[in-house]
Parts: structure tokens; C-alpha cells; sequence
């Protein structure tokens, strides 16, 4: 996943806006096949307590570490989608990174400008 979110950033940084959106589209796809492993491995309980904690805290740093890989993407491909005005899909892609994380400036912003760009000033929030 981070191999095509490098990948998309040097065709974004190249001005090639649709590779771009592909490669994270295929990261996203990988990182949404694997976020659901996670979750469900982090409710296993084992007889040995200390032995769980600490796969249970290397899971859930995994887990984390691939959530901001996730957001990442979306937030990369929605700037990639302003560059072609491509609005709402600007917007449902940051609405998407807003569902994992309601603080994201980066999106809040982006979902914000294509909102604007579209006339639909009531909506920015």
C-alpha cells in the first residue's frame, strides 16, 4: 500500500492525475481487504494474559499504522480529483477519510473547496 501511495504521489507530482487516482484506488482496495483482518484478530484472547497484550498492542499498532495509510490514500486522491474538477468526487472520497477520521483538516479543507466549486456553499463544515 505505501509502495502505491509513493507510486501515485510521483505521477501526481508528474501532473498525471488519472495514474495517480489509480494508484491509490489499488492501494485503498489492498487497505480495505486488510483493515477487517485486523479488527477481528484484535478480539482473540489467549490463556497466557502478557503474551496477549503485547500481540494485541502490535496488532493495534498495525491496525493504526494502516488506518493512517487509508486516510492517506483517500486524502491524496481526493487532491488528485480537484486537480481534474472532478467535485463530488472530491467530496465523497474526503467524506470518506472524514468517516475514519472526523478531524482531518486536510479533507475538511478539500471537501470544503470542491463543496465551494460546486455553488453548494451551505454544506461547508
Amino acid at each position: 500500500m505505501n509502495q502505491l501511495k509513493e507510486l501515485g504521489n510521483i505521477c501526481y507530482a508528474n501532473g498525471q492525475y488519472e495514474h495517480a487516482i489509480r494508484k491509490y484506488k489499488r492501494g485503498l482496495d489492498i487497505c480495505g481487504k486488510q483493515l477487517p483482518a485486523f479488527k477481528a484478530k484484535t478480539n482473540i484472547t489467549c490463556i497466557e494474559e502478557k503474551e496477549a497484550r503485547s500481540t494485541q498492542q502490535q496488532e493495534t499498532e498495525s491496525q493504526t499504522e494502516m488506518e493512517a495509510i487509508h486516510i492517506a490514500l483517500l486524502r491524496n486522491c481526493s487532491a488528485a480529483y480537484l486537480k481534474l474538477q472532478m467535485w463530488q468526487d472530491a467530496i465523497d472520497t474526503c467524506s470518506q477519510a472524514l468517516e475514519l477520521d472526523c478531524d482531518d483538516i486536510k479533507a475538511l479543507s478539500r471537501r470544503g473547496h470542491a463543496y465551494e466549486q460546486l455553488g453548494e456553499v451551505k454544506h461547508i463544515s
